[in-house]
């Protein structure tokens, strides 16, 4: 998944939509495509020094959806490592 720049990044199943732009990281709303429902977060993790993924209680992922948010996340840290 490549990062164009928009708010919203969609793929067949999940819509990854930034909700918080803060002075070096971002904060992306993960949905569902067919239902809308919220999936989880993707936002820095400090104890990390990477993004991470934070699914909310209840949601469940096949192995696709994880390699979809893997992919995501990927993008993310490569993203930030080229600003640096």
């Amino acid at each position: 998944m490549v990062l164009m720049g928009s708010r919203t990044e969609t793929n067949h199943y999940l819509k990854f939509e930034l909700i918080e732009q803060k002075p070096k990281t971002t904060v992306y709303l993960i949905s569902s495509v067919a239902s809308n429902e919220s999936l989880g977060h993707v936002y820095w993790h400090n104890a990390w020094r990477r993004y991470a993924f934070f699914p909310l209680e209840n949601t469940t992922f096949d192995s696709s959806c994880l390699t979809v948010i893997r992919d995501f996340i990927n993008a993310l840290m490569k993203k930030r490592k080229e600003e640096s």
